[in-house]
């Protein structure tokens, strides 16, 4: 049989076994606890950066897609831009330098040509003048576009 003394002593040696392993596991769980947060912080800090960069992402995306917008629009308008110069080069609003309105009648000595001819000739740089601005106006527009692209980019 055990004594009072052997029984305090177990007893005590038990509480003392007890305590340290509470504290222990005690201090296990406040380091897993830590480590949660510590964790949870860094998601939260790359959840907010992805976030950061997809709004950077998205708000290029929208200018790149108004750039677009914009040169179709310049495009499709340029579309009747040679009718307009030949109507206005016939109706005498526009005149051509004398570099153009005589590329085509170099080859055509004036006696030999006939008047259809030369009625020809004057129709045909007409069209050619308009076709020049139509190329030019696309030129620029498209140079704008690629401009602007640059630009958003470099924001």
């Amino acid at each position: 049989m055990l004594t009072r003394a052997q029984v305090v002593g177990i007893a005590w040696l038990m509480s003392l076994l007890g305590t340290f392993w509470a504290g222990w596991s005690w201090r296990g769980d406040i380091a897993a606890v830590t480590g949660t947060r510590t964790e949870l912080k860094q998601s939260k800090g790359e959840t907010k950066a992805v976030e950061q960069a997809r709004s950077v992402e998205h708000s290029k995306n929208e200018r790149l897609h108004e750039i677009g917008t914009q040169y179709e629009a310049a495009r499709s308008e340029n579309e009747s831009l040679p009718s307009i110069v030949v109507a206005e080069l016939r109706n005498g609003n526009y005149r051509l330098r004398d570099e153009l309105a005589s590329c085509e009648t170099r080859n055509l000595s004036s006696a030999a040509a006939t008047a259809s001819q030369r009625d020809a000739g004057a129709v045909s740089r007409e069209e050619i003048a308009g076709a020049a601005v139509r190329i030019a106006r696309d030129s620029d527009d498209q140079l704008r576009a690629c401009q602007a692209v640059v630009l958003a980019d470099r924001k």
